[in-house]
């Protein structure tokens, strides 16, 4: 098995980068043909299902009656966003509805507005999962957003940055004084996206996001190998290690526990950040600010690799399939395949969406792990499972490989 970590070492030198994936959409890339079939099958359902949620007025609403914001946006945003990026139509009536709902609504809160305007990009993204050549990204294409939705998309960011808080990051709950990794993750994200969108939305948010996220990492971990080359996971002699890592985590918000989904959450905002100052290449800080970034991703993957399973959140007892999510947004964004030796996020985990997805009834193709919501679970599983590009972050070329020095 070959360990896939020294393409990291290039990705993070020269962000964004191709993500290697499967040339042609639909083949999936897993050596089990019987799990490429689940997992075509399990988004084919999937899809099926969530378009069938859809409100006569074009807005999803949430499955779990108990969730506190029953009549947020954020449902159908983030329903639209899958179903896009699972190459339903942008003409077909359920996006072009759902749309249509969403541009009427008061959209205020932070995780609703940057699911938004990830929507908002993907309707326009003309980068498709299908448009690659040898396994590789084509390059990105200039957004032209209608003047309608690019006034609404520069709304959205005015709000966005109009709710930051002083700390530099967001909150989900509101009139909390302290910002939490998960909505901020969500927000940068939205803002990278209006970016696309042709808003211009300057550097200094992401500046302050990104001090905030490495300031609520954990200041100590475990001096954990950093493995750059090996041909066997099974074989220490195959193994070289170049670098020492601390795992560092990030908790949810200052003084929490430390998990899975939270780490991916801060890891994601790190590389959002990271990426922009690769596009803008200004401020005089910006080889200091690159320099603590990649320390906080390396840290981060270290912290994933020392904790890693599929089966439950580390260090958490719910939350599974936003952590599964979050794998895949961390995997996606820096290109890279296996965590460590042999942790095959893509793999490991579209076994266990693959397994869990409700197989009859009225509620065939949807997902309810840990019994939480299925409108956030279910468009969760399919952005997994079809490792839906991030615009930007496959975009560039890496450099000419070095060889690793000795250790």
């Amino acid at each position: 098995m070959r360990v896939q970590s020294l393409l990291l070492a290039f990705a993070l030198l020269a962000f964004p980068v191709p993500a290697k994936e499967d040339p042609t959409p639909g083949t999936f890339d897993v050596q089990d043909p019987q799990l490429r079939e689940d997992i075509a099958d399990c988004i084919a359902k999937g899809v099926s299902w969530l378009k069938a949620q859809q409100k006569a007025d074009g807005s999803f609403k949430p499955d779990d009656t108990r969730n506190p914001c029953d009549n947020d946006p954020g449902h159908t945003s983030l329903a639209l966003l899958a179903l896009i990026k699972c190459d339903v139509p942008v003409k077909d009536p359920c996006i072009q509805k759902g749309f249509a709902w969403l541009i009427q609504q008061r959209i205020d809160h932070p995780y609703c507005i940057g699911v938004t305007l990830m929507a908002l990009e993907s309707k326009y993204d003309s980068l498709k999962e299908g448009l690659r050549t040898g396994g590789k990204a084509a390059p990105a294409r200039k957004l032209s957003p209608s003047s309608e939705d690019l006034a609404w998309a520069s709304k959205l960011v005015d709000r966005l940055l109009g709710v930051a808080l002083k700390d530099g990051g967001w909150r989900y709950v509101a009139g909390e004084p302290l910002s939490d990794s998960s909505v901020t993750q969500y927000a940068l994200l939205g803002l990278h996206a209006a970016r696309h969108l042709g808003v211009p939305v300057k550097s200094d948010p992401f500046h302050r996001a990104g001090d905030f996220l490495l300031k609520i990492q954990e200041e100590k971990g475990p001096e954990t190998p950093r493995v750059t080359e090996g041909a066997d996971a099974a074989d220490e002699t195959s193994r070289r290690y170049v670098h020492q890592d601390h795992a560092r985590g990030f908790p949810y918000a200052a003084r929490h526990p430390i998990t899975g989904s939270t780490t991916c959450a801060g890891l994601t905002g790190l590389l959002v950040c990271r990426s922009v100052l690769q596009e803008d290449r200004e401020g005089q800080d910006r080889a200091e600010r690159i320099k603590r970034y990649e320390k906080g991703i390396w840290d981060g993957l270290a912290w994933l690799d020392r904790n890693w399973s599929v089966d439950q959140n580390p260090g958490g007892s719910e939350w599974l399939g936003y952590y599964l999510y979050g794998l895949e947004r961390v995997g996606v964004m820096t290109g890279i395949r296996r965590f460590g030796l042999g942790h095959d996020w893509y793999e490991q985990g579209a076994r266990v969406w693959t397994s869990k997805i409700t197989p009859q009834g009225e509620r065939q193709g949807s997902w309810a792990i840990d019994t939480r919501d299925r409108m956030e679970d279910t468009p969760f599983g399919l952005l997994f499972l079809r490792k839906a590009r991030i615009r930007g972050y496959e975009i560039g070329e890496l450099p000419e490989k070095q060889k690793s020095p000795e250790p």
